[in-house]
């Protein structure tokens, strides 16, 4: 379990979470997965903490919740509908693979 549970450490995803696909995907997802795309490329640093306030400013300035955008995040980024850190886990993956990764994302999700 734990191995299948971290895969996407490893592996881009093949397959997204259905339940949270068809809870949380939407028409507004993949506007605003391209939109922290292009803040994320700008970041000079990609750190976790440095994601997290790129993140959380996004949320501010869209007067979003997180509930709005972290579910579609994590999807996209992970395949997986829970899990750790967000920001750790794209600190780790580096700044390409998950750019990479939220493009896939994006193509395949609609």
């Amino acid at each position: 379990d734990l191995l299948e549970e971290g895969r996407f450490l490893f592996e881009t995803p093949s397959d997204y979470d259905e339940k949270t696909r068809a809870k949380k995907w939407n028409e507004e997802s993949a506007p605003m997965m391209k939109d922290l795309a292009a803040r994320f490329n700008a970041l000079p640093d990609f750190t976790s903490d440095a994601i997290e306030a790129c993140f959380k400013g996004y949320l501010a300035e869209k007067e979003l919740g997180f509930g709005k955008v972290g579910p579609s995040f994590r999807l996209a980024v992970t395949g997986k509908g829970m899990g750790p850190s967000m920001f750790t886990i794209c600190a780790v993956l580096g700044k390409d693979e998950v750019l990479a990764r939220i493009s896939k994302a994006i193509e395949v999700l609609g």
